[in-house]
């Protein structure tokens, strides 16, 4: 009798491991299935976030598209336009930003119609 009862003691225990061993790999199970979700938002935010910049900047492409379309001023026209405007008294960085030029484009517009 008592080898029966230690033997059923054995089994009990056995069952008892194998129980806790079972309850640790579905809560590994459950992990893996919140950071498998959240990698799936993460991925839909970058989706997201990638489309969205890439059509500004197909956007983008696209203004500078139709600005390049369109005829450019003469250079002697801009040229007429910095030098007036630097007589006037403007300064070179609020010249280049009214006339979309950079500063260097409108110094060398200036050294060409003879100013500084």
């Amino acid at each position: 009798m008592t080898w029966v009862m230690a033997g059923l003691l054995g089994v009990a225990v056995v069952e008892t491991l194998a129980l806790v061993h079972l309850l640790r790999r579905l809560k590994a199970i459950d992990d893996l299935e919140a950071r498998v979700s959240r990698f799936a938002a993460a991925m839909t935010l970058l989706t997201d976030t990638t489309e969205a910049g890439l059509s500004t900047v197909a956007g983008a492409l696209e203004q500078l598209d139709r600005r390049r379309a369109t005829r450019p001023a003469p250079r002697t026209a801009v040229t007429k336009r910095v030098v007036s405007a630097a007589r006037s008294g403007r300064e070179v960085p609020r010249i280049a930003r009214d006339e979309a030029l950079s500063e260097s484009e409108v110094r060398l517009h200036l050294a060409l119609a003879g100013q500084r």
